[in-house]
């Protein structure tokens, strides 16, 4: 499993996506149970186009491991990249001030998350809500400046 995951990797690096998608397929059906395959695949799958297969690898993933941050923030990343704010918020939701509806990835400065949630608002012409998660990001820079 392993190597096929190498191996998915290593096509992967010199660009040929098609045979590493193969690979990670294979390791997939060999080892269903390891997360990384899942994010070799997602990696490769959002390389030829295929975004919401993508998402769905690192939901995948993060499904794999629910207390695993890293694997929350793949996934919540890739469905920004789709469009999805909802979802991405529900999934960040999982980990942040339990118990509170509050989302405070402003007070975590998760600069990423800003970043592709005002991209993804970019692109559904949502200018508000845009402008709003830029200028958060804004905030950081300048209190770590003045820190």
């Amino acid at each position: 499993m392993w190597l096929l995951n190498l191996a998915a990797h290593h096509n992967y690096r010199i660009g040929n996506n098609e045979k590493a998608l193969e690979f990670a397929n294979q390791a997939v059906a060999h080892t269903p149970t390891v997360p990384d395959i899942y994010l070799t695949k997602g990696k490769i799958e959002y390389k030829l186009g295929n975004k919401t297969e993508a998402s769905a690898d690192f939901e995948e993933a993060r499904k794999l491991d629910l207390a695993d941050r890293y694997l929350n923030n793949k996934a919540a990343k890739y469905r920004l990249r789709l469009d999805d704010l909802d979802g991405a918020y529900d999934i960040m939701a999982l980990f942040s001030k339990e118990g509170s509806s509050d989302l405070n990835v402003h007070d975590m400065q998760s600069m990423w998350y800003e970043l592709e949630c005002a991209e993804a608002a970019f692109r559904l012409e949502n200018w508000e809500r845009a402008v709003k998660e830029y200028e958060y990001i804004e905030q950081h820079i300048v209190d770590m400046y003045e820190d």
